[in-house]
């Protein structure tokens, strides 16, 4: 290959792929959520993988759910430095549960589902980047009030029961169990709120879950009848 053509190619692929892997982003998120949710827990169960594993791979889920912002916005250098900030707590400290990693990454989905929500709002047109946005909207809402649920565990150890804690636990997937099956209405009862704030919470996620999918479903019937 020549200089002047290797040159090309090089321009070609750094001015077009980025941009086209961005215009993509919410179908990476889905697929990055699809990943964890799928094989989290039999990775842990089954071939003992250590806790910190599990914060890393939700540590990419985060760093992928900031490519749903927009370039030199102020929702994405928040975002960033956010994710700098707990991996480099992750690297000195160590991967301990601590309050203030839990509030960044609580901001950093409020902020990926904010973004999320004024593109299925603005968007005119339905195609599988919309519906994958959509989806990994749904799924970040039980992420955020799986993490607000730590976070109020890790105040008052009270507040749950059935929550098994010990060293080789991960209890941040239990909550992201719980959060889930409160988000869509399945209601196991394994893991039970105990304290007014946990009962309180969990209903209003349940809430949360049931108008999400009505006003998802009529947005999107709306958004076909507009193209029709």
């Amino acid at each position: 290959m020549r200089k002047g053509q290797k040159v090309f190619c090089y321009n070609f692929f750094m001015k077009n792929m980025p941009q086209n892997f961005l215009k993509n982003a919410n179908v990476y998120l889905f697929l990055s959520f699809a990943f964890l949710l799928f094989l989290a827990g039999p990775l842990y169960e089954y071939f003992l993988i250590p806790r910190h594993y599990f914060e890393y791979l939700f540590l990419i889920i985060l760093f992928v759910s900031s490519l749903v912002h927009s370039a030199n916005s102020i929702s994405i250098k928040v975002t960033l430095f956010l994710l700098i900030s707990i991996l480099f707590y992750y690297l000195v400290v160590g991967v301990e549960a601590s309050p203030y990693i839990f509030m960044a990454k609580i901001v950093i989905v409020f902020l990926a589902i904010s973004e999320l929500g004024t593109e299925l709002k603005k968007t005119k047109l339905i195609d599988i980047n919309i519906v994958s946005g959509a989806i990994s909207m749904y799924l970040l809402i039980g992420v955020i009030f799986a993490y607000l649920y730590s976070l109020l565990f890790m105040f008052d150890p009270n507040s749950f029961a059935n929550v098994a804690v010990n060293a080789d636990d991960v209890s941040p997937l239990n909550f992201l169990y719980f959060s889930f099956v409160t988000l869509t209405t399945l209601g196991f009862g394994d893991i039970v709120p105990l304290s007014m704030t946990a009962k309180f919470w969990s209903i209003s996620e349940a809430i949360t879950g049931v108008l999400f999918l009505a006003v998802l479903i009529g947005r999107i019937v709306s958004l076909i009848g507009n193209k029709k």
